[in-house]
């Protein structure tokens, strides 16, 4: 949820949760855009959007907030690694150790 209002808008934190609370309160969902979307493993994708959200916060839970917003929008075709999805001068040696670290746990289609 925080990286689609972070990457969407040049808001804080703050009031980026303030924009994703008053549209769910308009009835609006908050799904995973295609280019996480491919990122969930099988299992996880047939599941409620707040489950790949859930996956997602976890998974990148090393990540500073920082970084998202330093992401671009890209062509999700183009999308073939977690390391691809921040670019490498925003992320510190920890979080590219992390990110290794997931890409050897899962093969991606």
């Amino acid at each position: 949820m925080l990286y689609r209002a972070a990457s969407a808008s040049p808001f804080s934190t703050s009031t980026s949760a303030a924009y994703v609370i008053a549209r769910r309160a308009m009835g609006f969902k908050e799904k995973l855009p295609p280019v996480l979307y491919s990122l969930v493993p099988e299992q996880k994708q047939g599941l409620h959007h707040w489950a790949g959200w859930a996956y997602l916060t976890r998974t990148l839970s090393f990540v500073r907030t920082y970084t998202f917003y330093q992401t671009e929008r890209f062509d999700p075709s183009k999308l073939c690694s977690w390391s691809a999805l921040f670019p490498q001068h925003a992320l510190i040696d920890v979080e590219k150790i992390g990110l290794r670290r997931l890409e050897s746990r899962k093969t991606y289609a």
